[in-house]
């Protein structure tokens, strides 16, 4: 299971999971520096919000991103990219997005920190 290291210094961030563009059921789980979940969001849909969540000291976490084609019962990893963070006005952004693997747009599933500098 692979896994994706949250690179933000920020103290607290607000935490959105969305499925995106799949059929597929996603689960998105965060881990705590050892490897323990703290959170997992589970769901499907087009543009569906399946999770959110206040996390504190979110730099040092990772996120485990899979997909299942047949209802939770079997799960692969997603394919995932990372971008920022990045600094809005005032604002902190940083994305984490998953691809199942039947195309290459990076949008079935995408988790966005956001914070205030």
């Amino acid at each position: 299971m692979g896994s994706v290291p949250i690179n933000i210094s920020a103290g607290n961030a607000n935490l959105t999971v969305t499925a995106n563009n799949s059929a597929n059921t996603q689960r998105v789980t965060l881990n705590d520096s050892n490897g323990n979940p703290l959170y997992t969001f589970t769901g499907s849909g087009e543009r569906a919000a399946i999770g959110n969540a206040a996390v504190a000291n979110p730099g040092g976490l990772t996120a485990t991103l899979e997909y299942s084609g047949d209802g939770g019962v079997t799960w692969n990893d997603s394919l995932t990219q990372a971008g920022g963070p990045y600094g809005i006005g005032s604002s902190g952004f940083y994305l984490i997005v998953g691809e199942n693997g039947d195309d290459a747009d990076y949008n079935d599933v995408v988790l966005q920190f956001g914070w205030k500098n």
